[in-house]
């Protein structure tokens, strides 16, 4: 592990996490003035004592609630999905590594003369953006140059192993693809978090 190295998060990272950032302070402030209003109504009347700790616990699990699932919308991870079924991928539960050592790995591609995989992304249906698919051959051409480039300088990226990973099944799923014809993007996806219903809005497959 590389420590000395700072995270290359996307900028998109950064602009998505800040919208669910003001929607935390909201939560904060909300359960700020809950607490101060408790406080109040205790000094005023002492015989409702047991209804407001009633309330006082429902609102504590909410916010626990609340507040896992923000926390969980931090995480972050950069995955191909593809415009229909890729029977044999395995990409979709990777990509933690990707993420952290995105702009690394675009500065490699630079370097190397090939596209980077911020090229390849990272329009979201979600986000009311149409997404652009791209051939699979070309995704296969950054990615084995990627994969080169990490194992000729490791230091790059905060862990070679975790990235060299990640980019391998990634090669191995863009092999499929070009046998099946089968196109992909990349997607920055926040949160562990999904359903059938986001898959439709993104008229994309995760795999196979």
């Amino acid at each position: 592990m590389n420590a000395k190295l700072p995270p290359g998060y996307p900028p998109r990272y950064f602009e998505q996490r800040a919208g669910f950032g003001k929607i935390f302070v909201c939560v904060v402030l909300f359960f700020g003035m809950f607490a101060a209003g408790f406080g109040w109504a205790l000094r005023q009347d002492h015989h409702s004592v047991p209804t407001w700790v009633g309330l006082g616990l429902a609102l504590v699990v909410l916010f626990g609630v609340v507040s896992g699932q923000l926390a969980d919308r931090y995480a972050v991870r950069i995955i191909p999905y593809y415009d229909k079924k890729l029977p044999g991928a395995q990409t979709y539960l990777g990509g933690q590594a990707l993420a952290r050592n995105c702009l690394h790995l675009d500065r490699l591609a630079a370097e190397r003369g090939r596209q980077s995989i911020s090229e390849f992304g990272f329009n979201d249906p979600l986000m009311g953006e149409t997404v652009i698919w791209h051939d699979p051959a070309d995704g296969f051409v950054t990615i084995s140059g990627l994969r080169a480039a990490v194992t000729a300088q490791p230091k790059a990226v905060d862990d070679a192993t975790a990235v060299m990973v990640e980019l391998e099944k990634i090669q191995a799923a863009f092999e499929k693809a070009c046998v099946e014809k089968v196109r992909f993007a990349f997607l920055l996806e926040l949160g562990h978090s999904t359903s059938g219903r986001i898959w439709e809005i993104r008229q994309g497959e995760i795999g196979g």
